[in-house]
Formats: C-alpha cells, structure tokens, sequence
C-alpha cells in the first residue's frame, strides 16, 4: 500500500491538453537525466510545486522513489536556474574544481610537495575514468568528487592537534557535507569509490594510534562517526524510499560479468579518441566501451610501480601511509572489477548481499584502481623530489614540472578528445528528423547514428516538448519496466476512450470521463506491479494490453480511474529526516557545552 504522508492532497496539477504517448528509446544518458530534468523544469513553471511524482516523463515517475531524480534535491536548483544542459555542465565543472581543490589539500597535509600535489590532483579530475562518464552524461559520477572532500575534512575531524575536543562548526561541517552527499542523488559512488575513505580514515587511524584499547575510539565515533551519519539520517526523506523501493521492486539489470586481468589492465592504457568509431561491446562484456574505460596512461603507471617498491626510508610516515594506502586500493580496484563470477572477484560476493546483489558493471571500480594508482605516483614523485633536494640540483622544480607534464600531456589528450566528441543535436535538425505528423509510426533516420552528430541528442526531450508523454524509455530504474530500444516514435492516446481531463497528484493521477463511459478503457502507463488502478476506491481488475499498458472491461459507467503508483518508504524517509533534525540540535547543544567546559578548564 502507499504511504498516507502525501495522500488525498491533490496539487492541482492540471493538464491543458491530454498528450499523447510517444514510445521513444533514450539515446545515451545525456538525453536520459536532460529527459528528467527538463520535465522536472517543466512542472515546476508551469504549476508553481515540486511534483512528487512526474507522469509526463518514463510512463510515471514517484519522484522521491526515483534513484537518478533530482527533484528534492540541491542540484535541482542548478537546473532551476539555468538551462538543464549548462546546468549540469556548471555542476560537473563545481564538483571537478572541489575534487581537485580538496584533493591537493589533502596531499599537502601528508608531505606531497605543492606541486606534485596539484599535478597528481589534475589528473584525478582529469581521468579517463571521469572524461568517459562525462562523454555519454553519466552525471551521478560527477558527485564522486565529494570523496576527496570527505578525505580532507575526516582527516582534520579526527587527526588534528585540536581534534581532541570536539569543535561545534567542525561537527555541523560534516552534518552538512554528507547531507548534501546523500542527498543530491542517487549516491553510486557510496557503492564504487566510499571504500576508498572507509580504507584511508581506518588505515591512518590504526598506524596513528594502533588498534589497543587505549587508542581514542570516542574521539573517532564522536567526531567523525556521528555527524557523518547524522547527515546521512537527516537525508532518510531522499534515499530510504529508494532503498525501500529497490527490495520491493528489485532492478533486473545485473549481469553476470567475468573480466579477465588482461582486460582491466588493458583498460588504463588504452587509448579511444572517439566511442563512436570502436564496437559498443568488447571483449565479452556485456556494457559499453565507455563503462570498461579507465585510462590513466603508462607514465603514471611507471610511477606507481615506483612508488609501490621504494622503501623511502627515514622520510616522513605519511608516505608510508600513502604507500599502504595505495596497495590496498589497488588490490580491491583490481579484484572488484574482475566481476561477480570471477573466481578471484571479490564481487562474486555480492550475491548474496541485500542491496549489493544490484550491483552492476563492475568495471566502474576502476575508480578505486585509479585512485590507488594516483597515491602511489604521488608518492614516487615525492621521492625524487627529495632526491633532486639532496642533490641540490638548480631547476629542481623545473624537473618535477617536465616530469608531470609529460605524463600529464597524454591524460588531457585522451580525455578532451572524449569532452570534444559530446554531441548534442539542435532541435532544427530533430524537427526534421522526426516530423512530428498526428498520425502513423516514424522510424529513427540510422544515417544520424554515423554522422558527425551521433545520436547524443534531446530525444525524449524534444518529444516533450512537442507535448507529448514520453511512456518508454531505456529508463534504468525498478519503477519502469521497459523493452529493447526500438528507435522510433509511436503515438497513441494515453487514455482511450478520450477522457475529459486528466489530473496529476501526489502519488498518481486521476483520469474523469465527462459524461461516464463503460465498456474497454485503454490506459498506457507501463504494466508493472508498482501501479494500481483503483475505481471510488477499491481496486479494479485489469489486464494487460496487447503493447503494454492496461485494459479493463467495465459493465458499468465509469467517471474517474485512479491510476495510483505505490512509493515504498516516503512517509518513514520523511520522519526519520524530521527526528534527526530535532536530534542534531540536541547534539549541538551538547556539542557547544563540552565545548566551552574544555575551554573552562
């Protein structure tokens, strides 16, 4: 059953005309989170509320139970204020410029000289690994630049000198920084890329204090451990319902996924100038070129042989730290993305995990591979610059400078080649490729696909803004059941017969028929489980259409259907927000009194 919190409060969300459906395929996730955000745009001009739940986009979308929705989200203010396409443009670049900032700090704090750290920092933001997510618009990738600030904050929460007594802006700090980790979006980098600060915070901690019962666990839980997840509760209301959603719906897309040593090594040096000119599958894999690739290139590879096998002997412990640090990393990286059925992948594990038995494209732990990779290579780099200090060279600045660009040269050659290669395609030329007509079924014009345009487009869109309801779409989400691409448009009414309006609310919508009809009613909202149907409120039997969607026989006149899509876990998301909320400033309180007592005294 629904949650009541949004129950019976209709928003008046009327619509001025009943659209069509159009059946239409997304063409890569530009046009998938472009799709999202210009309908969440839409709405909120046109009626003056964030939806929670959005019919004119995927067949039906309940917003807060939508994994990859910005809706009740920070980032959708971006989108609010500018057009979706910049919008996410400027926040890729903000996240970027934060990653790189807050990694080069966090290498300064632990003897990286200033600038390796800022070479070894351009090269994280400047990856394959990023330059590939970008180019087909994976955006939730551009919010794994909050690791290195949570790096950079958990190491001055938990190893400062002043850390010993907790700090009232140092905790509210971290409150806000997972808050708005967890409540941006979908947060992907929690299950490929958060084992990297788990990894870090706990290695430094035990070669800090070691692991007897002397160490300062308090300090660990109080300051890190519980503003971390404060801020975590605090966002119940964006991720519970998707959690709660994910186990009652499970995603149906995981693979079974086996990648050799061979290829995942193969994937930091392998250069593609352009996804358009190389097969979508190699190698047996069965997700595209651009989720298998990771390329850092070989000099920071060298360097990370370096900076493995070098003892450093006598040089500050916080190499050491990256050292291990590094390996680590590494090891995980590598076995992660060997797959769920390989015999040495640490994901064949996840089977039989909740929530991890979801997992996909394994490939995507590359990131902690890279990461791991650039640790190493910041600590090789940092031995020769003690080494060219001993040897009191002139100009030993200018080596390290020489040394960096060259690895450096071909990192940005590789990834701007693939920033260059995003293509959308204007709407002038859509017009002309798909008509538009009122009747009939157009099939995609395949010259598109192998033009200087590839089909990176505003495809669903552009339907949109026809005025059209897009019903199906390659959307990855449980809440959507959808067939292969079929690359064309085909419209039809969303209801049949023509009702006399069609009203959204919070978690569905109402379709009135004026005067009342009785007979077969044809609805076009993807058949799945998710959705109910309901008549003067109690369910209707319903079947399945011949091309999806439900059809209903009814005796009797028919004024109003309900359609009604159940959002696991709103209500509970909502509450838990609201009670951490009141908690937070009870530990603030806390907080401020320890606070001035350890001042006191």
């Amino acid at each position: 059953m629904s949650d009541g919190l949004f129950k019976g409060k209709p928003y008046g969300l009327v619509w001025d005309h009943l659209a069509d459906v159009a059946h239409g395929s997304v063409q890569e996730d530009w046009d998938l989170f472009l799709s999202n955000a210009h309908t969440l745009k839409h709405h909120m001009l046109t009626h003056g509320v964030v939806p929670t739940w959005e019919m004119a986009f995927c067949g039906g979308t309940p917003e807060l139970a939508n994994p990859q929705s910005y809706t009740w989200g920070w980032p959708s203010l971006f989108i609010y204020l500018f057009d979706p396409f910049w919008a996410f443009v400027l926040l890729w670049f903000l996240l970027s410029l934060m990653g790189l900032a807050t990694l080069h700090l966090f290498l300064r704090r632990h003897g990286i000289p200033p600038l390796v750290s800022l070479g070894v920092g351009l090269a994280y933001v400047g990856c394959g690994y990023f330059a590939a997510r970008f180019n087909v618009g994976h955006f939730t990738f551009a919010f794994f630049h909050f690791i290195p600030i949570f790096l950079l904050v958990s190491d001055v929460l938990v190893f400062d000198e002043n850390s010993k007594s907790i700090n009232t802006k140092h905790f509210l700090g971290m409150v806000v920084l997972s808050f708005l980790f967890f409540s941006a979006t979908l947060p992907v980098a929690l299950f490929y890329f958060y084992p990297a600060l788990i990894v870090f915070l706990m290695l430094k901690f035990l070669m800090v204090h070691g692991a007897s019962r002397t160490a300062p666990w308090r300090r660990l839980l109080w300051n890190w451990g519980v503003p971390h997840g404060m801020g975590m509760v605090l966002a119940s209301y964006k991720w519970v319902p998707v959690l709660l959603w994910q186990r009652a719906y499970p995603r149906g897309l995981t693979e079974i996924e086996s990648a050799s040593l061979g290829m995942v090594l193969t994937d930091l040096w392998r250069t593609v100038p352009s996804f358009h000119e190389v097969a979508p599958f190699i190698d047996g894999r069965p997700w595209g070129i651009w989720e298998n690739f990771n390329y850092i290139g070989a000099p920071f590879i060298l360097f990370a042989v370096f900076g493995v096998c070098l003892s450093g002997r006598g040089l500050p412990k916080e190499l050491q730290l990256l050292r291990w640090a590094a390996c680590i990393l590494m090891v995980m990286g590598l076995s992660l993305s060997l797959g769920n059925s390989h015999v040495l992948g640490l994901g064949s594990l996840f089977g039989a995990l909740p929530f991890f038995d979801s997992i996909r494209s394994f490939s995507r732990y590359g990131i902690l591979l890279t990461f791991g990779i650039l640790l190493a290579s910041a600590r090789a780099l940092t031995l020769l610059h003690y080494k060219i200090q001993e040897a009191r060279w002139r100009g030993g600045e200018g080596v390290i400078f020489i040394v960096l660009s060259f690895a450096l040269a071909p990192l940005f050659t590789q990834s701007g080649a693939l920033i260059k290669n995003v293509t959308i395609i204007p709407s002038a030329v859509l017009q002309k490729v798909f008509p538009m007509e009122r009747k009939g079924v157009y099939t995609q014009n395949t010259d598109i696909n192998y033009g200087t345009s590839h089909p990176r487009f505003y495809f669903q869109t552009h339907l949109f803004h026809q005025g059209r309801n897009v019903i199906r779409c390659n959307q990855p989400l449980t809440a959507v059941l959808d067939g292969a691409p079929n690359f064309q448009i085909q419209k039809e009414p969303l209801v049949s017969p023509a009702p006399s309006q069609i009203r959204g609310e919070s978690d569905g919508l109402s379709v009135f028929f004026d005067p009342p009809v009785f007979g077969e009613i044809k609805i076009r909202v993807p058949f799945h489980p998710v959705y109910e149907l309901e008549k003067d409120g109690h369910p209707l039997e319903v079947q399945e259409g011949p091309q999806g969607g439900y059809r209903l026989e009814t005796k009797e006149p028919v004024a109003q259907i309900r359609i009604r899509a159940q959002q696991p876990g709103i209500t509970l998301g909502f509450w838990l927000s609201v009670m951490s909320a009141v908690l937070l400033l009870v530990l603030l309180v806390m907080v401020r009194r320890e606070e001035k007592t350890m001042t006191e005294h």
